[in-house]
């Protein structure tokens, strides 16, 4: 590493908390946009009928209702201001600088900030249980914590993303240190809140291959019992009944068009393919298997095959801390690292220029390929006498 980066990994601790303030600083002085303003309507949603004794019905918030629920007492708190409360419907006071859509934004994006750090943290431990070197687990977080595209996905625009994508990185650090059960528990809530940690279990489950039948019943267990949990719940607390929750599909197609009926266009029915052709490569050729790379080929492999997904900057929150713990392991993978990293940030500010756009979202989705290709080979191709970098057992 060059002179200035080790001056900085030394001083860690000063950086984080400078990028803290610097991060403080920008969520004070932003104000509610378009996706966060969409999450506080349904964190009202959910508040009210809590408030009612109830969980917001099925056939309402579809597969968000146990993420308006998450939401919902930080909404609370902001109705108990002594300010004036417009309704969540008026867009004039939203997106202005109103005192009102100043605290919202601010305890909106509260949970947030929370998980950004939590994130940062994993990051950190996890590298360190990786590559066992202090140095690189420090490089880790603060490659995460100052990342443009971070900042500006969660402390500008507040992604909600990055609530369960946390938690994701909490369940495969639970995997590293052989808590399976726990590892399921968490991975499941992470899915119960977004969708997209569901489609990582099989991938999560696949790294277990070599693991005795325990280790796989304990994290399957794990991973059925929110579920389980969650289903009663909502029967009991008249949220809807688990025919309800059959029937979301037809209220969200998005996830029919993901299931691959055609209602979005052949984009769809490859992505499933390709996320498939992933899983079997992944069971059937990689010779030494750890979760993280596993969970980080099944994102990447849907993102990159998905026009629904892949050209949302928002999902790639769910990567972005996998990728930062390989780039920190293998500082070779510099290059790449910057480029998937420039051109999704360039995909946010590509607004009116859609010639330009479209291109830059090539570079993003050729860049992501290449990682995937990457984790792919040397999973096939490691030999696992080489050194401790990728040897994560479960």
């Amino acid at each position: 590493m060059g002179a200035v980066v080790q001056r900085i990994l030394v001083r860690w601790r000063i950086v984080a908390v400078t990028i803290l303030a610097i991060k403080l600083a920008i969520v004070l002085r932003s104000i509610p946009v378009s996706d966060l303003v969409n999450w506080a309507r349904l964190a009202s949603i959910a508040l009210a009928y809590l408030k009612q004794g109830s969980l917001p019905p099925v056939s309402v918030v579809g597969v968000y209702g146990y993420m308006s629920v998450v939401l919902a007492p930080f909404l609370w708190l902001w109705t108990i201001l002594p300010i004036n409360h417009p309704p969540l419907s008026d867009g004039n006071y939203l997106y202005s600088n109103s005192t009102p859509a100043f605290f919202l934004n601010l305890l909106l994006k509260a949970p947030l900030f929370i998980a950004d750090i939590a994130a940062g943290i994993l990051v950190m431990k996890l590298v360190k249980m990786m590559s066992g070197s202090e140095t690189k687990s420090r490089l880790a977080f603060l490659v995460w914590f100052a990342n443009p595209f971070n900042i500006i996905l969660i402390n500008i625009l507040g992604s909600v993303d990055v609530i369960p994508a946390s938690i994701l990185l909490f369940a495969i650090y639970l995997a590293t240190t052989k808590r399976n059960f726990s590892s399921g528990v968490w991975l499941s809530i992470g899915g119960l809140l977004r969708i997209f940690p569901f489609l990582t279990f099989p991938f999560l489950l696949s790294s277990f291959r070599d693991k005795k039948l325990r280790s796989i019943a304990q994290l399957s267990l794990g991973f059925l019992t929110p579920i389980v949990i969650a289903i009663i719940a909502l029967q009991v607390f008249r949220g809807g009944t688990l025919q309800t929750v059959t029937l979301i599909p037809t209220h969200q197609t998005w996830l029919l068009d993901f299931l691959g009926t055609g209602l979005a266009g052949e984009n769809v029915k490859s992505a499933v393919v390709v996320v498939v052709l992933q899983l079997l490569v992944c069971m059937r050729f990689w010779k030494n298997p750890n979760c993280l790379h596993a969970v980080a080929s099944s994102l990447l492999a849907l993102f990159i095959s998905s026009l629904a997904y892949g050209s949302d900057p928002n999902h790639f929150v769910w990567v972005t801390p996998l990728l930062t713990i390989s780039f920190a392991i293998n500082s070779k993978e510099v290059w790449f690292f910057l480029l998937t990293f420039v051109s999704a940030t360039s995909i946010l500010f590509e607004g009116g220029l859609p010639l330009v756009g479209k291109f830059v979202w090539g570079i993003f989705q050729g860049a992501m390929a290449i990682y995937l290709l990457k984790l792919n080979q040397e999973n096939i191709c490691k030999n696992p006498a080489d050194s401790r970098a990728f040897s994560l057992r479960t």
